[in-house]
């Protein structure tokens, strides 16, 4: 591992020494932890993940809980707020071997693959602001939010391509990026509890409620002149299961959703103006 402190004019190996390694292999992968940027998480080859605590003076193969044998570990990502918190993803089809979480600054690692299919992980980013986490594979982006231990799929208009990185800049909190294999990047807006819709009457801010929950959702949707909107619920795999018309005006901003008759699972709500605008939630059916 080299480092530089003069803006890349020049570089310097830091002393430590990650072993044992295999020799025709290199760190393919590294993140320096935001919150202290003593902590390194480094992927070397197929041999694991190496951790320094001291800015690279000493490194620590830190494996357990991890299947190495199932994949090339491929992407780690650090929790913004806590240098001990960290993913990482791994390559390979062995399946139930995607991703590893740590709480203690990978002493010991925890398989949360749970429901994603066998493809190849190859990158991942942690939303700041939820702390959620999205992972692009093979085909596909998911994420995962530690509700109900499962993976959801977050692909639409993504092409049926590998997905080689993932980013969401501080300067665009709500927006994922993901760049593709041959297919360029795409950007999406990342799911919230509550939203913005600019309709014809303006930018309309809207709540939905309780969410998990487990027959009625209540939406309040602050408009300042009579307006409709369409609603749609969709599952995981994009089928649409409710759909309904729903009117708002300054003196009746409230509406109630009666889904008792959905299954207990995850699900999309959309609401779309009649100008084509939309925002996307996701709620929870328990």
């Amino acid at each position: 591992m080299y480092k530089s402190i003069n803006s890349a004019a020049s570089w310097v190996a830091t002393t430590g020494v990650m072993s044992p390694v295999v020799s025709t292999e290199f760190v393919t992968e590294f993140a320096i932890a935001p919150s202290n940027n003593q902590y390194i998480y480094a992927i070397h080859g197929t041999t694991g993940i190496f951790i320094t605590t001291d800015g690279g003076t000493t490194w620590t193969l830190s494996n357990t809980g991890i299947t190495i044998s199932a994949g090339a570990l491929s992407y780690v990502s650090i929790d913004q707020t806590n240098h001990l918190h960290a993913f990482v993803t791994q390559s390979g089809y062995t399946a139930g071997n995607k991703v590893y979480e740590t709480i203690d600054g990978g002493a010991n690692w925890t398989n949360i693959s749970y429901n994603l299919p066998n493809l190849p992980a190859n990158c991942s980013v942690i939303e700041p602001s939820m702390g959620r986490l999205f992972i692009g594979m093979d085909v596909g982006v998911y994420f995962y939010d530690n509700i109900g231990l499962t993976w959801m799929l977050y692909n639409t208009g993504l092409p049926n391509t590998p997905i080689s990185d993932l980013e969401i800049s501080p300067a665009a909190p709500s927006k994922l990026r993901a760049a593709t294999f041959g297919r360029g990047v795409y950007e999406v807006d990342i799911l919230t509890t509550t939203g913005v819709i600019t309709a014809s009457s303006g930018t309309v801010k809207f709540d939905v409620f309780p969410n998990p929950t487990n027959n009625m959702l209540t939406v309040i949707m602050k408009v300042n002149k009579a307006t409709d909107f369409v609603m749609e619920i969709s599952d995981m795999t994009g089928k649409i299961v409710l759909k309904q018309s729903q009117h708002f005006t300054p003196d009746k901003i409230q509406q109630q959703i009666d889904i008792s008759t959905l299954a207990n699972e995850i699900y999309f709500l959309k609401f779309s103006s009649g100008d084509g605008n939309s925002q996307t939630l996701k709620i929870i059916k328990q």
